[in-house]
């Protein structure tokens, strides 16, 4: 069994989500963040 890494649109994609459902703030606080941290495990 493999993993498939998350692409960082799609973690984005997620929280845009999580966002409609629960409320909270849009936005990055470190924008490149999300796509350094997607591909670091693997």
């Amino acid at each position: 069994m493999s993993i498939e890494p998350l692409e960082p649109k799609h973690i984005r994609m997620f929280h845009d989500m999580a966002l409609k459902e629960f409320g909270g703030l849009s936005g990055e606080h470190e924008p490149n963040l999300i796509d350094s941290l997607a591909y670091k495990p693997f």
